[in-house]
């Protein structure tokens, strides 16, 4: 058992040929997500009183099923006091939406701190890398250790703050924990360099991985 959990688990669906989760842990919702498997593993490691970061894709923000019925356990035996919204390409690869997720084990969910730094923001591994002082704002927002001083930024003069709270009756109001409110006009300001620098590093992940799949199948004609 852990006092304090930081994790980047991987997502997807579990490989082809993988253990079955649920036979070693029969206590687990059945799912074959990945992530959703190491977001219970982590829930079931964590010490009543500890503190869990972990980064996790918008599906288990959004989905239905076990995704669902495995956020209603976290509403319910966690606090997830926050949910840092970020840019795609950050954690995994483009176009995928990542978030990290901040809670504590031992009281429900009430209220959840929103801090949206994905809405008119764009990061390239290449030419724009995201560094620490991009998340200066949200680190000062959080208030670590005194968490009872925050204070929005979003209110009604400034709708698009992009630190908010949204209160257990707007949680549950909401349906999901998929927070949207920030409206920028996005627009697409990459020089053609960027674009092409984007497209190649795209190509290359992809040639990467058709170069292990030919690897793992080692010329059999299937």
């Amino acid at each position: 058992m852990y006092d304090v959990i930081l994790a980047n688990p991987p997502f997807g669906a579990r490989p082809q040929g993988a253990g079955e989760v649920s036979s070693l842990r029969p206590e687990f919702i059945k799912t074959s997500d990945n992530q959703i498997n190491f977001l219970q593993h982590i829930m079931s490691i964590v010490k009543t009183g500890g503190r869990v970061g972990v980064v996790l894709p918008d599906s288990v923000l959004t989905d239905g099923g076990a995704t669902e019925k495995v956020r209603e356990k976290l509403l319910k035996d966690f606090n997830l006091h926050t949910i840092l919204r970020l840019p795609t390409g950050i954690f995994y690869a483009n176009g995928v939406k990542t978030n990290v997720l901040f809670f504590d084990k031992g009281e429900p969910t009430k209220d959840i701190w929103v801090y949206d730094y994905r809405t008119g923001v764009k990061h390239t591994m290449a030419t724009k890398p995201m560094t620490r002082a991009d998340l200066q704002d949200f680190v000062d927002c959080y208030c670590s250790g005194h968490i009872d001083d925050r204070k929005a930024t979003y209110f009604d003069e400034n709708p698009n703050g992009r630190w908010r709270c949204f209160s257990a009756e707007e949680v549950k109001k909401n349906g999901n924990l998929d927070f949207k409110w920030c409206d920028f006009e996005e627009k697409d300001d990459r020089t053609v360099s960027e674009i092409l620098s984007e497209m190649q590093e795209e190509s290359d992940a992809i040639a990467d991985a058709v170069a292990k799949l030919q690897s793992l199948l080692g010329g059999i004609d299937l």
